[in-house]
């Protein structure tokens, strides 16, 4: 019986290692995939800043679906985002910031090229919803990815603790 232990235990230390190693690829994955949904997201709400700074200037009555300071401080999260997820995997699993900044150039260059041609394309009526419809996902993957840095610093996420409105002057 305390044989049976032994190795009982003998084995159990012998996988924890690997189950922490296991963990540690799939933190570095998860970056990764998290790293190309932000590129994405970064693209979209540039665009979304884009179009609705235009349709404002044009028209200055149009009544953008979301504020534009909304989407300037989304945007700015964003690369914020990206970068933060740029720098963990450049410093904890050593990858190659050429590397990563070649990927990101060319991903924004790709996004950018096909959102070029669906403006084009598409009539105004399809265009805008599925231009403002493309970043639904994005806050979840905010949440996500604050979650994973461990920096709640970087979500876009608004601060609910303080409140937004100005104070008054006496």
């Amino acid at each position: 019986m305390k044989n049976l232990l032994v190795s009982i235990l003998f084995f159990l230390t012998l996988l924890t290692p690997n189950m922490s190693y296991s963990n540690e690829v799939n933190r570095e994955q998860r970056l990764i995939q998290i790293m190309e949904k932000a590129i994405f997201c970064t693209v979209a709400y540039s665009y979304q800043l884009r179009f609705a700074s235009i349709a404002v200037i044009i028209v200055p009555s149009n009544d953008p679906k979301v504020s534009i300071d909304a989407l300037l401080s989304a945007s700015k999260s964003w690369i914020i985002i990206t970068e933060t997820v740029q720098d963990a995997l450049r410093d904890e699993y050593g990858h190659l910031q050429q590397y990563l900044s070649q990927y990101k150039d060319q991903s924004v260059q790709t996004l950018s090229s096909q959102i070029s041609t669906e403006f084009i394309t598409l009539i105004p009526d399809e265009f805008i919803p599925k231009l403002y419809n493309s970043t639904l996902g994005c806050p979840a993957l905010a949440i996500e990815a604050r979650d994973l840095l461990k920096d709640k610093s970087n979500s876009p996420e608004p601060d609910r603790i303080k409140p937004h409105t100005p104070k008054r002057k006496m």
